[in-house]
């Protein structure tokens, strides 16, 4: 939490994930949809620098604002599970990030991705790692 808290305040910022992270109780995760859990993810808008997830999973994740970690990255985002979590959304929908104009490498959005809208427009996404890359995205992947 106090590396995305500064994520979202600072222009750069690097870090590494030392050990797995349950955000939320899992045991209601099915019902999350009706009753959101009580930790929900800090909107970061833009990430500029490292984020080395180490191998490590974050599980529990749970957004409403349609991404998982950042609307736009412009860094690097490295070797992470996120696992167990729900993304909810408008019109796009996406795991890690609604943007990518970095890197992304060795990624994986395990979870629910949900958009609110019964007929999203035409230029909706849902999408398990970015809705739309302008970057690189490496060895990445979606259950």
């Amino acid at each position: 939490e106090r590396f995305w808290r500064r994520a979202k305040s600072q222009n750069f910022i690097n870090g590494r994930l030392m050990a797995d992270i349950c955000l939320n109780d899992l045991s209601d995760f099915r019902e999350w949809e009706v009753t959101p859990p009580v930790n929900q993810n800090l909107p970061v808008e833009s990430f500029i620098g490292r984020f080395d997830g180490n191998g490590h999973s974050i599980s529990g994740l749970y957004s409403e604002n349609g991404y998982g970690l950042v609307e736009r990255n412009r860094g690097q985002i490295s070797d992470l599970t996120l696992k167990s979590s729900r993304i909810a959304g408008s019109a796009s929908v996406s795991g890690i990030c609604q943007r990518n104009e970095g890197q992304i490498s060795g990624c994986v959005f395990q979870g629910e991705l949900e958009s609110t809208l019964r007929r999203p427009p035409a230029e909706g996404r849902i999408a398990g790692i970015c809705g739309q890359n302008e970057g690189i995205l490496w060895e990445c992947g979606y259950r």
